[in-house]
């Protein structure tokens, strides 16, 4: 049986990395997480896990690269960087997508959403 998709979650907030923490994993997901609280930190965490299939990220971050350049840098390296933001403007979202995200979801989104754009993102969607 092969192991379930590794999602790296990168959010400076330890009750979001938690809350998607638990969303994502049994019972009630399918994947294993890690998690990653400053930019630099979600760089190191993809450097050190080959096997990551999807990096979920803030943009406002501590510690550099942060915001756009973080998804730019993200986005070189791993399969699939979907943003996670309190920012719902769509100008915001378009610039993520054009810096390499797969996709891009505001935190007041449905918590359903994020487990179904992680398998979209898996999927090449």
């Amino acid at each position: 049986m092969d192991a379930a998709p590794l999602v790296l979650v990168a959010d400076d907030h330890s009750v979001v990395r938690n809350g998607c923490r638990r969303l994502l994993e049994p019972p009630l997901g399918r994947f294993r997480v890690i998690e990653a609280a400053s930019g630099p930190a979600a760089l190191a965490a993809l450097a050190q896990h080959a096997d990551v299939q999807v990096v979920v990220t803030d943009l406002n971050m501590p510690g550099e690269p942060a915001g756009i350049e973080l998804v730019a840098r993200l986005a070189q390296t791993a399969p699939s960087v979907l943003v996670l933001s309190m920012h719902e403007a769509p100008e915001v979202a378009a610039r993520c997508v054009a810096a390499g995200a797969a996709g891009y979801l505001s935190k007041a989104d449905d918590p359903a959403d994020l487990a179904q754009a992680i398998e979209a993102a898996i999927e090449g969607r």
